[in-house]
């Protein structure tokens, strides 16, 4: 009895059934003849739910995408909570020249991490989330959004402990 064994096209991605003995297996979908060799048999199995833009030839690094992610998120922390500090300041004394300091902070985060986190994303399976450009500009939308956020959580937390 020969179990059946399935691996992924070279070319296109498109999964392929093959048995222990199969020697050439034929792509339906790029229309290509593989070469399986016994001792070369594929050893990646990508569920075909990941497998639908996956681009031949770039294994995905799980441990650097959950690096990345950690770095992701600890900016926008960062981010949130400089922009509370300002605008505590600001509403505690209008004058403050210690204000500059987390404006600063907030200035270089907005304007330095999008491209820093857009340039340094590990490729995913789905191409369709490998655009640089893209993901930078993805970025900068969301850390407004995280500014604006933080600056109506600031203003809430002023009013409640009466800093305004």
């Amino acid at each position: 009895m020969t179990t059946l064994q399935d691996s992924v096209c070279p070319h296109c991605g498109a999964v392929l059934n093959f048995t222990a003995s199969t020697k050439v297996v034929h792509c339906d979908f790029c229309d290509s003849d593989i070469i399986i060799e016994q001792n070369q048999i594929p050893e990646r199995n990508i569920p075909l739910q990941q497998m639908k833009n996956f681009p031949p030839g770039i294994p995905f690094d799980e441990t650097a995408f959950r690096k990345w992610k950690k770095k992701y998120h600890t900016c926008h922390v960062i981010l949130s909570v400089l922009i509370i500090i300002f605008i505590l300041m600001i509403e505690a004394d209008s004058h403050s020249d210690p204000a500059l300091i987390p404006f600063t902070g907030i200035l270089f985060l907005f304007m330095v991490a999008p491209v820093v986190l857009g340039g340094t994303k590990p490729d995913e399976p789905d191409a369709s989330r490998n655009r640089k450009g893209w993901n930078i500009f993805k970025y900068y939308l969301q850390f407004a959004g995280n500014i604006i956020i933080s600056f109506v959580i600031s203003i809430i937390i002023a009013v409640a402990f009466g800093i305004a």
